[in-house]
């Protein structure tokens, strides 16, 4: 369930943790929200809850950062195997 669609969270927090954003590392996500007891239940409570979640998700050790248009000729000059080439 989005709450946002139904404007139950008009203001949800953010944060994203990039402090392991390396090669094998892990970046996290964390939203927390503050709706309305009134939306979220059929008979209207008073007051706010406070949601929150917290995602991670690994980054492959393998993972290089691209800098841009690579040359596909000079790839294939350092590997002959690429296309096809022996």
């Amino acid at each position: 369930m989005v709450l946002t669609d139904r404007g139950s969270c008009p203001n949800p927090k953010v944060t994203v943790d990039t402090a392991a954003f390396h090669p094998g590392g892990l970046v996290k996500v964390t939203v927390v929200c503050r709706p309305s007891l009134a939306d979220l239940t059929a008979i209207g409570l008073p007051g706010h809850v406070r949601l929150a979640s917290t995602m991670a998700s690994g980054i492959d050790q393998w993972r290089e950062v691209s800098l841009g248009f690579v040359n596909s000729e000079v790839l294939s000059e350092r590997n002959r195997s690429v296309g096809g080439v022996t």
